[in-house]
């Protein structure tokens, strides 16, 4: 791995530490090449801030579908289901932040039938279904047409979450 870094710094990113400013365009097929690669690095980290806001809005509008999960009443599909609980809205919102972190985005949020939230990926025919229980418990199922499916209890922890989305990820991808 090699680090260039310019006389004049301006762009700080890991090993890259590039001022295109810095470097005279009679300088040569070397300095213009140095040039490219700093303005190319600039667009690149420019790019990844706008990437970032979007990220922020995207996941402040998953949050706020959820929240408003919680003002549901019971019977609320014109049946007997009971409304998402607080814990089942943290446990979600807990989830979809992490899941937002990894780019695993669901797919689909919905209150569930039997009392919670219900948080799925989709990719192709593979899903992953979280059900977000009212009493905090966290399961899931990872499914396709082709098998029978399998199942995981998720723990509430950083940890625990991040090698869940881990298998998930591996899964869905897979």
């Amino acid at each position: 791995m090699a680090t260039l870094t310019a006389p004049t710094p301006g762009i700080h990113r890991g090993l890259l530490t590039i001022d295109p400013d810095s470097f005279p365009k009679s300088q040569g097929s070397d300095g213009q090449q140095i040039q490219q690669i700093a303005v190319a690095a600039e667009d690149h980290w420019k790019g990844r801030k706008g990437e970032t806001q979007a990220k922020k809005i995207h996941l402040s509008a998953l949050l706020e579908k959820v929240e408003g999960f919680g003002n549901l009443q019971a019977g609320w599909n014109g049946r007997r289901s009971p409304a998402p609980t607080p814990q089942a809205i943290e446990a979600a919102r807990f989830l979809i932040r992490r899941m937002v972190e990894q780019d695993l985005d669901p797919t689909r949020l919905a209150p569930s039938a039997v009392g919670g939230v219900g948080v799925t990926r989709r990719v192709d025919d593979r899903i992953a279904y979280v059900e977000c229980y009212n009493d905090g418990s966290v399961h899931a199922i990872f499914s396709d047409d082709k098998s029978e499916g399998e199942t995981h209890r998720v723990r509430l922890d950083r940890t625990s979450v991040m090698h869940f989305l881990g298998l998930m990820g591996a899964y869905l991808n897979g």
